[in-house]
């Protein structure tokens, strides 16, 4: 038997006493990428689908490697490699970030630690395809 839409919610919002601020943080950032997604013409359920596998590569890339597929604007596919997790590659760790301030991204753009090509990378997250694989292998943890 399928779960109504409103009584998953009315959940979500009665657990949320329970959760640290991190996760409310995430879950708002999940219903703000759903809403957007849904005003670019996405149906409900597909809006809801892509924002939780966003959810999903967010927190795999802090706690590991994840290999995963997205669009790029050309409509080639990309499969890449990376993390977010210190202690995975030594590139990433000892990364000299530039100095000069730089304008925010907004919130639906992913920025991610490319193994493969090192260096930071971002992408659209509604162009993320699927999760390949994830490794979970965080020193912090």
């Amino acid at each position: 038997m399928a779960v109504d839409f409103r009584f998953r919610m009315v959940l979500i919002i009665k657990n949320e006493d329970n959760m640290t601020k991190e996760q409310k943080l995430l879950n708002r950032w999940l219903f703000d990428l759903a809403n957007q997604l849904i005003d670019e013409g996405r149906t409900r359920k597909d809006a809801f689908k892509q924002a939780h596998l966003c959810r999903r590569l967010l927190e795999c890339l802090g706690m590991g490697t994840v290999v995963f597929e997205y669009e790029k604007k050309d409509g080639s596919v990309r499969r890449a490699r990376g993390t977010l997790c210190k202690g995975i590659s030594k590139d990433f760790d000892h990364y000299e970030y530039k100095t000069e301030l730089r304008k925010e991204n907004p919130f639906n753009v992913f920025t991610y630690y490319d193994l493969d090509a090192p260096g930071f990378r971002t992408f659209d997250a509604m162009r993320l395809r699927r999760i390949i694989e994830t490794t979970i292998k965080c020193k912090s943890l």
